[in-house]
């Protein structure tokens, strides 16, 4: 167990330093891009030495399923899904990392509610071939990844190199007195162990085989090697338990190994190993001098002779006591190594022993044979050997003399230069020469132009590069176009700078378009005639325009009379706006419509209005002209209007001036009238009576105010007619 804790040591160190550099332990956040957020505790979601299945996160350097975070199972019992299962099964122990018994097999805790279709099987959360392509995985639990048998608990596991791992942890390959055999075995308690048995618990007779738990015999025979189960009725090595072989093969240690050597076949229990046909429990066991396998152990070699204890040592003197068996003495003969880098070969402690290779004796070891001479032939050839100076023959010999790669004038010693200093010729204008390779080569000539139109490039041996500038103001870069100012940039302190107007393309002039090209400057073409141009203006009330005639703004046309012969509004003329029409104040005279009895005046809105002045209104030179019924007429000769407006005379009746009545005080002329030629009261208007009194009868007469018509005033005439009249 102690390897066990020492792994489990070096795993939660590694996951400590990956848990500081990501999320800190115990660290309350909800953010966790790299990790598992569990209940606000950023986790990571894989551990240094292994990779965690979905639904899993890493804690303390193991994969904790966060279903199973607040189960508690009893003793015994272990947690998946989220719920509790017996830590073993009847039939064996479960003892790999998280495993479960679910079915009376034992299973990772990641793949309890999994289902795989058939000929797969879970691990790690994930389905799995059972078998590889190349091979049949013997071990129980055992699936293919990346064309290799992996226990399910291993599946995702990382171990360090000299560690295997075994139901889930990582195992020592080798144990510490004893080198276990290949990688099928660990070293579990300080045994070597086969991979799928670490750990595994059988019922009493029965003994792990693969990471099954078989009989130790069989029915039909026992099982006399301590290593033998039984398998299908016969007796066979435990850890070839479910190992198929091809039919020259068998199987030993859990590889196949040939049945024959050499073209001879071996005996039924065994297989060729090393070149030689050995019983299959002596696969992979080493013993020391003196002993050799027999059926698993290393027994003494039994001789009669000298000769019966030969080890193909040279260096050993072969000893035979028939009593206590070979001894072996050591010699010092001369012996070949076989080993073409070494020399003086000679036995020392049993073991034929050579110097390093070096041919020429020159005190240094050949490049071949890992040394640095490189030519073991010639002893003036060697890293300690002198190449140089210059002129000298060791530079014009072909060798590399000191071995350091580099021939004749490729060594500094031999060369033309050391460095760029050494070549340089004091000509700023040819070039940097350079020393390459000890050989000094010529440089190319700078380029003297600065890209400044404003400077004049040259080059001084002495100095290298001058730029002088070029007088201020003289002309450079392209001219441009600012809006419609051609300009163009000067030299000033050896820059191409500022804005220089040339030309200003605006010529003034309305009727020409006008353009600015960089490249030719100001262009003006005429606008079409007819354009209008310049600034309107007013010819009394006659608002007009000025337009465009071959390039000049000179021709005039009428845009518009602002008299609009409306006599009620007041007309005016402004040149930026126009005509304009304000109303006349209500009541000024306008033109007459001709009717004596209307009031001809403007209403105040624009138009001339024509109001009635009323029945009884005066309407002529004379007080009898009055206006009745819209009209203007004469009440002393209108027969329906005699004597005032709506006064009508009936039938056959005429209308008299009443001056008629001459005698008749008053009787003014020209001021009213009266019915006459009536012969009844009904022929006249109103309430007036027909009168037949003389004088003057049969002539319609008021009696009183009552009976004037159209507010005409009462006259009371002693013994004469009366009659209505307008004051």
């Amino acid at each position: 167990m102690q390897a066990r804790f020492l792994v489990t040591v070096w795993f939660s160190l590694a996951f400590s330093s990956l848990l500081l550099s990501t999320c800190q332990p115990g660290d309350l956040s909800d953010k966790c891009s790299d990790g598992v957020l569990v209940e606000g505790i950023c986790w990571p979601s894989e551990c240094p030495s292994r990779t965690c299945p979905l639904g899993f996160f890493c804690r303390e350097a193991e994969c904790v399923e966060e279903a199973c975070l607040e189960v508690s199972c009893g003793p015994q019992e272990g947690c998946a899904g989220g719920r509790c299962f017996p830590r073993d099964c009847g039939w064996r122990n479960c003892p790999g990392l998280g495993e479960v018994c679910f079915e009376e097999e034992c299973t990772p805790s990641a793949c309890v509610d999994v289902q795989c279709p058939q000929g797969q099987l879970c691990a790690a959360g994930r389905c799995y071939p059972q078998d590889c392509q190349s091979q049949t995985c013997p071990g129980y639990g055992e699936v293919c990844v990346d064309g290799s048998c992996v226990g399910q608990s291993c599946v995702g596991v990382r171990c360090p190199a000299d560690q295997l791992c075994a139901e889930g942890y990582c195992y020592p390959a080798n144990c510490e007195q004893v080198g276990c055999f290949g990688e099928h075995q660990v070293c579990y308690l300080g045994e070597c162990v086969a991979i799928p048995c670490a750990g595994i618990e059988c019922q009493p007779g029965l003994r792990c085989a693969n990471g099954w738990c078989r009989p130790l015999d069989c029915q039909s025979e026992d099982c006399a090697d301590p290593a033998e189960v039984c398998f299908e009725d016969a007796c066979i090595p435990a850890e070839c338990v479910g190992v198929e072989c091809p039919a020259d093969q068998r199987c030993a240690r859990g590889d196949c190994w040939p049945t024959g050597c050499g073209g001879a076949p071996c005996g039924p229990d065994e297989v060729c190993y090393q070149s030689a046909c050995v019983n299959w429990n002596c696969v992979g066991v080493e013993c020391a001098a003196g002993n050799l396998c027999d059926d698993g152990s290393c027994l003494p070699i039994q001789c009669a002779q000298d000769v019966d204890c030969d080890d193909s040592n040279v260096c050993t003197d072969d000893l035979c006591d028939p009593v206590a068996g070979c001894s072996y003495a050591f010699n010092e003969l001369g012996c070949d190594d076989r080993d073409a880098c070494t020399m003086d070969d000679a036995c020392s402690g049993g073991a034929c022993l050579g110097a390093a290779l070096d041919a020429d004796r020159d005190g240094h070891v050949a490049v071949a044979c890992g040394g640095t001479d490189c030519d073991d032939d010639l002893a003036s050839v060697n890293p300690g050997a002198v190449e140089g100076p210059a002129g000298s023959n060791v530079c014009t010999d072909g060798l590399d003399n000191d071995c350091d790669g580099r021939v004749d004038a490729q060594q500094p010693s031999c060369g033309q230069c050391q460095a760029d200093p050494d070549c340089d010729d004091g000509d700023a204008c040819n070039g940097l020469e350079r020393c390459v390779d000890y050989a000094c080569q010529s440089g190319s000539a700078p380029d003297c132009d600065d890209g400044q139109e404003c400077t004049d490039d040259s080059c001084d041996p002495a100095v290298g590069c001058v730029q002088q500038p070029r007088p201020n103001g003289t002309e450079c870069g392209a001219r441009a176009c600012d809006g419609l100012a051609w300009t163009r940039s000067t030299c000033q302190a050896g820059s191409c700078a500022g804005s220089q107007v040339v030309e200003d393309c605006n010529d003034g002039q309305s009727c020409t378009n006008d353009t600015c090209v960089a490249a030719s400057g100001c262009g003006h073409t005429n606008v079409a005639n007819g354009t209008e141009c310049g600034a309107r203006y007013c010819g009394g009330l006659d608002w007009r325009r000025q337009t465009c005639q071959a390039g000049t703004c000179s021709s005039s046309a009428s845009i518009q009379n602002c008299n609009d012969g409306n006599v009620c509004t007041s007309d005016a003329c402004a040149a930026a706006a126009g005509c304009s029409h304000g109303n006349l104040p209500s009541g000024t005279a306008c033109t007459s419509d001709g009717n004596a009895c209307t009031n001809d005046v403007c209403n105040g809105s624009g138009s001339c209005s024509h109001p009635y002045l009323g029945d009884g209104a005066s309407c002529g030179g004379l007080s009898a002209q009055r206006c009745c019924a819209g009209g203007c007429v004469d009440i002393r000769s209108n027969t329906s209007h005699c004597g005032g407006c709506g006064a009508a005379c009936g039938a056959g009746l005429s209308c008299e001036d009443v001056a008629s009545t001459g005698s008749c005080n008053p009787h003014p002329s020209g001021t009213s009238g009266r019915c006459s030629n009536c012969s009844s009261n009904n022929q006249c208007p109103g309430g007036q009576i027909c009168r037949n009194v003389s004088p003057y009868t049969w002539r319609c007469a008021p009696r009183n105010v009552g009976d004037c018509f159209g507010g005409t005033s009462f006259q009371d005439i002693s013994s004469c007619p009366n009659y209505c009249y307008y004051p």
